[in-house]
């Protein structure tokens, strides 16, 4: 009895000592991941098209260890940027909706394209969170929509789904399950599109089978932080750029953290800037 007891003193130890690591280690600088896409659909008219890409805020101040995140972002001089899900959370105060009023105002002269996360579903003032977003003409809300973007005479599709789980699917790990229920919306904007560069924005990466099958080009994603605590791989599609078939997918790590775990260790915090390349 006594070894079993010592035993667990010493795992209790161990962890406690392993948590304090990784508090300690903690990263709060924002660091940029680049990405070049080359496709033959990409025209010369569309080459250095640049995408700037935010993901998973939860609640993140503005500022961060290495800059602030406005100026951040408005160094990278996107065309278009793009929200790929869980800028509210529980977690989320009206001091909150503060900072993503002055983000928002701050990048006023950016189109701006969004589409919600399985936190949205959950937030109770996610009402007030998409009437913010109503109140910019910059923002345009992408859930379940398509959109043709103009560019220097040139164009390309960009379209946006809902999560499953704002659609009351709950089993959020369960992959195959997300995708039967979100085929009928995938199928639905892609048999709406013409033989254009197409984007889709997706918060989850898991159904990257599905977005392969409807044969979208690019696809942007979060919700997975990384792995937040990146000790082992957690998710087959964890974080940076993966292909399947035609399809290429971009995972971002997010630009926050879980309000339960408001730790980063070896899955620093990511802002995603992509540019076009004609090929």
């Amino acid at each position: 009895m006594k070894i079993i007891i010592r035993i667990i003193a010493i795992l209790g130890v161990l962890v406690s000592t392993i948590m304090m690591f990784i508090s300690f280690t903690s990263d709060e600088s924002l660091h940029t991941a680049f990405y070049v896409f080359e496709n033959l659909l990409i025209d010369e008219k569309l080459d250095g098209f640049k995408i700037v890409q935010l993901s998973d805020f939860h609640n993140h101040s503005l500022n961060y260890s290495n800059g602030y995140l406005p100026k951040l972002i408005k160094d990278e001089d996107p065309d278009i940027i793009v929200l790929t899900g869980d800028f509210v959370d529980q977690f989320t105060h009206k001091h909150n909706l503060s900072n993503l009023e002055m983000l928002f105002n701050e990048l006023s002269d950016y189109p701006i394209y969004y589409v919600p996360g399985n936190h949205e579903a959950y937030a109770a003032n996610v009402e007030d969170f998409f009437d913010l977003l109503d109140s910019f003409s910059n923002i345009h809300n992408l859930t379940d929509k398509n959109e043709k973007i103009m560019f220097n005479g040139s164009s390309f599709n960009l379209s946006g789904i809902h999560d499953p789980y704002l659609k009351g699917v709950n089993k959020l790990d369960n992959d195959n399950e997300n995708m039967r229920v979100m085929e009928p919306t995938v199928k639905a904007l892609r048999d709406k599109l013409d033989d254009k560069l197409s984007i889709l924005l997706a918060h989850r990466p898991g159904m990257m089978d599905l977005y392969a099958k409807y044969n979208f080009d690019l696809v942007f994603s979060g919700h997975t932080h990384g792995g937040q605590i990146n000790l082992l791989p957690v998710f087959k599609y964890q974080s940076g750029e993966y292909k399947k078939d035609n399809t290429t997918l971009i995972v971002s790590n997010g630009i926050g953290s879980n309000g339960k775990f408001p730790i980063r260790f070896n899955s620093p915090m990511q802002l995603v800037s992509l540019t076009f390349k004609a090929r």
